[in-house]
């Protein structure tokens, strides 16, 4: 499983040194039962070399989502039962100028589609069509899941609230 976001940079100047984090903040209760209301974890992101990004395309952002993912162990039925917000930031400079920029947007768990992937944003003669670009296609009506249950078990009970 995987969790995927699209990116592009509309702008005609191009970001220099733009990097992407992804963020999750959500309560966890410690193993001594305290209570931590607002625990950051950092979620690894897939095929990008230490957060770098070039993107003069329409770029998918991809979280997978194994045992070391604050993710892990989210089952669908229970997806809207979840307390949580996950923060996208992406940083950089404007090539022209040098001025530093930061964008953020964050996703609750009712916005989260499961089993959908993004349409393509097709090439044009002028850049990329960018209708599609919010687009979405499901990939599959009966999802397989592959938790190991004794792993599953071990996270939701040692780190999540229940």
């Amino acid at each position: 499983l995987t969790l995927t976001f699209r990116i592009v940079n509309l702008s005609t100047s191009q970001l220099i040194f733009a990097s992407v984090r992804l963020l999750m903040i959500r309560q966890r209760r410690t193993l001594e039962g305290e209570i931590i209301p607002h625990q950051i974890y950092d979620m690894e992101l897939a095929h990008l070399c230490n957060g770098q990004l070039f993107f003069p395309r329409p770029t998918i952002v991809e979280h997978i989502i194994n045992s070391r993912s604050p993710l892990y162990g989210i089952q669908r039925s229970t997806l809207e039962k979840e307390h949580f917000e996950i923060i996208a930031i992406i940083e950089g400079c404007f090539d022209h100028t040098g001025f530093s920029c930061h964008y953020r947007t964050s996703y609750l768990p009712d916005e989260l589609l499961w089993n959908y992937q993004f349409s393509h944003c097709n090439p044009t003669l002028n850049g990329y069509d960018y209708k599609k670009f919010n687009d979405v296609q499901l990939i599959s009506s009966h999802p397989v899941m592959n938790y190991d249950d004794d792993e599953l078990n071990d996270v939701r009970t040692s780190e999540n609230i229940p």
